[in-house]
């Protein structure tokens, strides 16, 4: 993910940040890993051992690697604003925001390059 801050506008209670969010579009990444779970017969067991963890982990660790590689993928992009407010000396985002927010980090984001 890479972000761009395209202006701050503050006073003395609240700082609005205007930031546009590039992510790759990873969605695909969800079929590909269940083909390669189906391809290393792991099954979909609700108990799992230590090293089923690891091979789940290098399964998702290697498709996800492989799909940022390709010249193909697609990015989701957005510009919006961020509201801080002041609260005694710290700064925190503002509730209004926080859905907002974090749709970007699980690919929400409505907007396609």
């Amino acid at each position: 993910m890479k972000y761009i801050i395209n202006g701050i506008r503050y006073n003395n209670e609240k700082a609005i940040i205007n930031i546009t969010v590039e992510q790759p579009n990873l969605d695909i990444v969800n079929d590909k890993v269940a083909e390669n779970f189906e391809n290393e017969e792991i099954g979909y067991d609700i108990l799992i051992n230590e090293e089923k963890v690891k091979l789940i982990k290098g399964i998702f660790y290697k498709t996800i690697q492989k799909e940022l590689e390709n010249n193909n993928l697609k990015y989701f992009k957005e510009t919006l604003d961020l509201t801080y407010i002041k609260i005694g000396e710290s700064w925190g985002l503002e509730i209004e925001n926080k859905d907002k927010f974090f749709d970007i980090f699980i690919s929400k984001l409505k907007q396609e390059q």
